[in-house]
């Protein structure tokens, strides 16, 4: 392994397999398209040849093409392929399956469907919830490698679990893949030797963004593609992604055994000194790196960490609205104005608490992009509002109309860009519990508030996400909601100690939470809610010396 300067590194020629170690804010995805470009500038990239750039999520991917217009331009897309895996494993499908000995499904992965169908298989075969989580493993542990159909099968018999293998053929006699599917499939079409051939000579260089959430499967589908050509770009005091399979220790075992060259970042281009002290010292916690302000004096008066305690969640949710709400105001009057994006960021999923605060907010005209659904995300809200106009003029019934609105939209998605067309289905069957004789499509779907553009992954205005959807992303202002043990960390890890990896995991994802902090970071407790006390944090120890603390 060779140490590389990070500037010698983007402006080289040479294309080699490379670990950039990026702890957050240190401008990875920056330094990642300035690489992508100086060699389609510098004619590096062999003619006829191209770079492939994989991310996770559609926000990762919209940073990275962001980054790739201004310093490639508009025309990137001549040099590079931008997608993340499952449009990679749907590429592969559509482009390959006549390889495969199985059968062709022709239904996509519709995550209200597959809902619908583990909920009727659970009911079905009486599996308690506290059993779920282990026919979902049996079935994920089934499709983690190059498997057939019939592999699959004979490995979910072999776990004896009845509703795991009615799951599985639930999905065939549909003809129906599952998200785990397409990965398996794209797998077992890239180990073709023409294949592999093919997309090794196609691609002169790939980019991996947050290696260290890859799963083995993913590890493999990539490893055929980019051989001795790959940059390998993340931090595993970001690993957060276990339970959904990501395996950080084998992953950069692999890539060491690689020898790649390093390139290590250390200054920090996102957050104020104030929030980086409170973010450097969770990741000292996880053995990560103590990061440097890159810009010290840039920052002014704008930074600061505060950790604020409330008796009730009511009394929390109308602290943050008027928090929120000075912060606005600030912006606004400063010279010239200056909109704030501000991200409320929880480990909850909707409901309860979580949702108290939202209509608390939405009931003081604050709107709230919620990251949750279908109709709260840029890509698909701007084609349903394209269309939307001409199918209402056109079509009659308001259930033809959502189906005729899907189907304009999904012709102008991409072949693989599988997640928007999913996130589409998704939107579709929203649309179809939301209309009603007092509720006409046009005017529901002109009424959907998005802040957010598709040139500007987070826009200002209030966002409301969870930690790991908020993976790679920043903003100016970050509410960590429920700062308690049961919360950060999680209730399913309550007592287990520190070490335990388990708990390390939750340690990274408060890491993630917290590092998305560009000047402000405030951290909320509350002592009791639904009627039981809650105790603050075991973190709390990391992070109060560098921290403001209220009790309003």
């Amino acid at each position: 392994m060779t140490d590389l300067d990070p500037a010698d590194w983007c402006s080289s020629t040479d294309i080699s397999d490379t670990l950039l170690i990026a702890p957050p804010g240190c401008g990875k995805t920056e330094l990642l398209a300035k690489r992508a470009a100086s060699l389609v500038r510098t004619g590096a990239l062999p003619k006829g040849r191209r770079i492939l750039a994989v991310t996770f999520t559609n926000k990762a991917r919209d940073n990275l093409a962001q980054r790739l217009t201004l310093h490639v331009g508009p025309q990137f897309k001549s040099w590079i392929s931008v997608m993340n895996f499952h449009g990679l494993g749907l590429h592969l499908y559509d482009k390959h399956r006549y390889v495969l000995e199985d059968p062709i499904r022709e239904q996509l992965p519709e995550d209200r469907a597959l809902r619908s169908i583990e909920r009727s298989v659970f009911e079905c075969f009486d599996v308690p919830r506290t059993a779920q989580n282990d026919v979902r493993m049996a079935i994920r542990t089934a499709k983690a490698g190059a498997r057939t159909d019939r592999e699959v099968m004979n490995q979910l018999e072999a776990s004896g679990l009845a509703a795991a293998i009615a799951y599985e053929r639930v999905l065939r006699e549909d003809s129906r893949l599952d998200h785990d599917d397409m990965l398996r499939v794209g797998l077992l079409i890239i180990r073709e030797p023409a294949v592999a051939a093919l997309y090794a000579e196609r691609f002169a260089c790939v980019l991996v963004d947050e290696a260290q959430d890859l799963t083995r499967v993913q590890y493999d589908l990539l490893e055929p593609i980019g051989q001795s050509c790959t940059v390998f770009a993340g931090d595993r005091a970001q690993g957060i992604y276990t339970f959904a399979g990501a395996d950080p220790e084998w992953v950069f075992e692999r890539i060491r055994d690689r020898n790649p060259d390093v390139v290590k970042l250390h200054k920090s281009y996102r957050s104020s000194p104030e929030v980086l002290a409170a973010v450097s010292a969770v990741a000292v916690a996880l053995g990560g790196t103590d990061l440097t302000s890159a810009v010290p004096e840039s920052w002014g008066n704008r930074g600061q960490v505060t950790i604020a305690s409330f008796p009730t969640p009511q009394e929390e949710a109308n602290w943050l609205v008027d928090v929120i709400r000075g912060w606005t105001d600030a912006s606004m009057q400063e010279h010239p104005p200056r909109p704030v994006s501000v991200g409320v960021l929880t480990r909850m999923k909707p409901g309860g608490r979580r949702d108290l605060l939202l209509q608390t907010l939405q009931a003081s005209a604050i709107d709230v992009e919620t990251w949750d659904f279908p109709l709260h995300r840029p890509e698909v809200v701007q084609l349903l509002n394209k269309h939307v106009d001409s199918v209402v003029a056109t079509v009659l019934e308001p259930t033809d109309q959502v189906q005729e609105l899907y189907l304009r939209c999904f012709e102008e998605v991409a072949p693989e860009n599988a997640s928007t067309q999913i996130d589409l289905r998704d939107a579709a069957d929203e649309l179809l519990d939301l209309i009603g004789e007092d509720k006409a499509l046009d005017e529901l779907i002109h009424r959907i508030r998005i802040s957010s553009d598709l040139a500007e992954p987070v826009g200002h205005g209030v966002h409301l996400l969870t930690g790991h959807s908020g993976k790679g992303q920043g903003f100016d202002k970050v509410i960590v909601l429920g700062f308690e043990e049961g919360q950060i960390p999680s209730f399913f890890v309550k007592g287990f100690p520190d070490e335990d990896p388990k708990v390390q995991e939750e340690l990274a994802l408060l890491h993630v939470m917290a590092s998305r902090a560009k000047e402000e970071l405030v951290l909320t407790i509350c002592e009791r809610v639904r009627g039981y006390t809650q105790q603050p944090s075991r973190w709390l120890r990391i992070i109060e010396p560098h921290a403001v603390v209220v009790a309003p």
